[in-house]
């Protein structure tokens, strides 16, 4: 079974009257891992980049109080649960690609030459 792991590497903050720090834009990352037969395979998908609308509310989170898990879950609530199923699937591909790596085709010489 995969397992997933969502991880913010940057923030962009822009100041409202100079006083409060709105999270504007954010980059992250989507690990995922599976263990096969004893083996590890793991796949990152790297810089992924999320905008948001600056809006002031009762529900604003003072910047030094955010944590990777309030972010994250802006960042699904806005891709919505087809965007994170996307994601996901991304990184599932590239590690199966890795348990079960795709034949290449080989060149051979023409038989009538």
């Amino acid at each position: 079974m995969k397992n997933y792991t969502w991880q913010i590497t940057s923030l962009y903050v822009k100041d409202i009257d100079g006083k409060i720090d709105y999270v504007v834009n954010t980059l992250f990352d989507v690990l995922g891992t599976e263990e096969v037969d004893g083996t590890e395979y793991s796949y990152t998908l790297k810089m992924n980049n999320m905008s948001f609308e600056v809006s002031e509310g009762s529900d604003y989170i003072p910047f030094e109080d955010l944590t990777n898990e309030i972010v994250i879950g802006w960042v699904k609530e806005l891709l919505g649960p087809e965007g994170v199923a996307s994601y996901e699937a991304a990184v599932a591909g590239k590690i199966d690609s890795q348990i079960n790596p795709p034949v290449a085709p080989v060149t051979k010489a023409l038989p009538w030459v």
